[in-house]
């Protein structure tokens, strides 16, 4: 007889929890600063991932400064030997070029040790046609400004560019494997000859024995 263990694989863990805000916005922290402002809610009119997406309604923009409206997710540690994807879903209806950013840093007023940025796409642009666009960013943690506490970052997405209305869904981090160069693990399977009548005296590991 034959016993087979298959193999299986092992998808690398999201470390963005309420990544499609089914939730609503726990988790997640949102905000303004210096003159930007927008209502941030929970919407279902535009959807890419499972029944709800974050709305920001811009109602004054602060073109200086990126991210003086933003969404922000907390407590995320990385680490800087891997590979890391970030991947998520933006929509947005104007009608027009639309501009935002994501960026990965640590600061104090989020549980940093220090201020310090390790990713930063600061001026991004997408057609806001009613359509949503997939972006993914391949990335090793790294010091690229300051001094990043890569055991307290944050993801932070900036909106405070134009007075319109986005929609963020599917917000995905992983690391990915370091062989494969994915974000899947695999497990060998392995096959097995065992005693047809219970009276194995091996480790199982023998080629065929019984037959």
């Amino acid at each position: 007889a034959l016993l087979c263990i298959a193999a299986i694989a092992l998808n690398a863990q999201n470390l963005i929890s309420n990544s499609s805000f089914e939730d609503g916005l726990s988790e997640w922290n949102p905000g303004s600063w210096g003159g930007g402002e927008a209502n941030i809610t929970i919407s279902t009119d535009y959807v890419s991932e499972g029944m709800n997406s974050a709305k920001i309604a811009v109602i004054a923009d602060a073109p200086d400064a990126t991210y003086k409206i933003y969404i922000r997710k907390q407590s995320l540690v990385l680490d800087t030997s891997k590979e890391y994807t970030l991947s998520f879903d933006i929509l947005s209806a104007s009608g027009k070029e639309e501009t935002f950013g994501v960026t990965l840093y640590s600061h104090e007023n989020i549980s940093g040790t220090a201020w310090g940025v390790t990713f930063a796409e600061d001026a991004l642009a997408f057609s806001g046609d009613g359509e949503w666009k997939s972006f993914s960013f391949d990335f090793v943690p790294q010091e690229l400004a300051g001094s990043p506490d890569f055991g307290a970052m944050g993801l932070m997405f900036g909106f405070s560019k134009n007075i319109t209305t986005y929609y963020l869904d599917n917000v995905v981090l992983k690391a990915k494997d370091s062989d494969s160069g994915d974000d899947e693990t695999e497990i060998s399977g392995n096959v097995y000859h065992v005693s047809k009548d219970g009276n194995d005296d091996n480790n199982g590991s023998e080629v065929a024995p019984f037959l």
